[in-house]
């Protein structure tokens, strides 16, 4: 097959033009870069895998598509070509020239991307962009990375030596206040004073376990399951009392709720159960008629039953609220 007729048949595979934004080292990426620095410090590790793994990514959205553009033609059928033809090709913005039976793509930015060699193959090269992509991360990564070893190298000798007790190297990290994590609790700063806040590791967690004590397929009783919610509540509030959360109950206990409405909807069944019950809650035959024959899902319906099925009805039931035992407690 002669070049020309290679080309026609890739015509219709022509790329669009790179539509991809110029690249910025934005405050965020940095904030990224300085924490995974201050893990590979304490750990003595200089750019470990969580850092690798983001300096591929953001390269990767500046880097040209090469495993595209390499299986665009089969060079082994191509003998002569032009510049008009290999641009047809690979397509814009990329262009190409044909020299001593070898091919050279070059970007938008006039950058060599690849090459191509009789006897040796494709040969992948640096483009400017993604060097300075390189270089940026790079710089940002090693000025957090000998910050982070000059604190440690300064605090712990001053920890054994002048208070005389053992650091664990491993376990010991520099790191901003509001991201340090000690027993389930993270700080922050209010008013010129640090102040106690539950870590969102340790509220993942919570919200784990919530899920499932109050998961609808555990074939647990209703009994077990409201001791059970109950113990862990009290445990929950009474080990993180002195962190400010109030928010953060309040929102937790209406999920949770929602999540021991669709249990108690799923266990009703039958429309004539679920009718008994809601009629039991106070609603009228119509509406209860109406909501016992509603095909829509559990999770949905629990947002319905809202109103009817009230808080104060699910605190009588042993799920205690807690926002209002963090309060009780607080007050004591």
């Amino acid at each position: 097959m002669d070049i020309t007729g290679i080309a026609k048949s890739h015509h219709a595979g022509i790329p669009k033009p790179s539509s991809k934004k110029e690249w910025k080292l934005s405050d965020s990426l940095r904030e990224q870069i300085a924490e995974y620095a201050r893990e590979d410090a304490a750990q003595n590790v200089y750019m470990g895998n969580k850092f690798l793994a983001l300096r591929k990514s953001e390269v990767a959205k500046v880097a040209p598509d090469r495993a595209a553009l390499m299986g665009k033609i089969d060079m082994k059928e191509i003998r002569e070509a032009d510049e008009r033809w290999l641009r047809l090709l690979f397509g814009e913005p990329y262009e190409a020239e044909f020299q001593s039976g070898g091919v050279h793509v070059y970007d938008g930015n006039g950058d060599e991307v690849l090459t191509y060699t009789a006897g040796v193959g494709w040969h992948e090269k640096e483009s400017k962009t993604e060097t300075q992509v390189h270089g940026a991360l790079k710089a940002a990564y090693y000025d957090a990375y000998h910050a982070a070893r000059q604190e440690i190298n300064h605090i712990i000798p001053f920890i054994e030596r002048k208070l005389f007790l053992k650091v664990n190297r491993k376990k010991t990290g520099v790191e901003h206040i509001s991201k340090a994590k000690y027993l389930g609790y993270s700080f922050y700063r209010y008013k010129g004073k640090c102040r106690f806040r539950v870590h969102p590791k340790s509220v993942t967690k919570m919200k784990d376990k919530i899920r499932e004590l109050t998961d609808r397929n555990n074939g647990m009783s209703n009994a077990k399951r409201e001791e059970k919610y109950q113990q862990f509540v009290r445990g929950l509030v009474n080990y993180f009392k002195l962190a400010d959360m109030k928010n953060l109950l309040k929102a937790t206990d209406e999920w949770a709720r929602r999540r021991i409405r669709a249990v108690y909807w799923k266990q009703w069944k039958k429309v004539k159960t679920k009718y008994r019950m809601l009629k039991a809650l106070g609603l009228e035959h119509w509406k209860a008629k109406e909501l016992a024959c509603s095909r829509k899902g559990c999770w949905r319906m629990a947002q319905v039953l809202n109103q009817i099925f009230s808080n104060k009805i699910i605190t009588k039931l042993g799920y205690t609220s807690m926002l209002d035992y963090y309060l009780v407690v607080c007050e004591n």
